[in-house]
């Protein structure tokens, strides 16, 4: 009976052993873990922080952007004035050159008559 006794006393002090182990290998897996979980949050943290910048950085890009596409159509605007004032200008040159020329062939012809009264 002391044999078993002892055989038990035994058992209990390998599975004590075999608890601690579990124990001891329980607590250094949840020390890799939390150290772990501490940085995927600084990670998360960072990268918040990053998103952050980026979306105030691409929301000045946006306004930016905003700004010069209404600049650009102004400027097509513009254009499109500045092209219509020249076909203006150039028909009413056209026509200008038109009257001169015609007034000077009236001239022409007026002086030929007087010159053919003249003779």
């Amino acid at each position: 009976m002391a044999f078993t006794v002892c055989q038990a006393l035994q058992a209990a002090t390998d599975r004590t052993n075999r608890i601690i182990t579990d124990n001891q290998a329980l607590s250094d897996a949840n020390g890799a873990l939390s150290t772990e979980l501490k940085l995927a949050k600084d990670a998360l943290a960072r990268l918040q922080t990053e998103q952050h910048a980026l979306n105030v950085s691409m929301a000045t890009m946006q306004s930016d952007n905003a700004g010069l596409q209404q600049r650009l159509a102004d400027r097509a605007a513009e254009i499109a004035a500045l092209n219509n004032q020249l076909t203006q200008s150039r028909t009413q040159f056209e026509h200008y050159q038109e009257a001169t020329a015609r007034q000077a062939a009236e001239q022409r012809v007026a002086r030929m008559e007087q010159d053919l009264e003249g003779v």
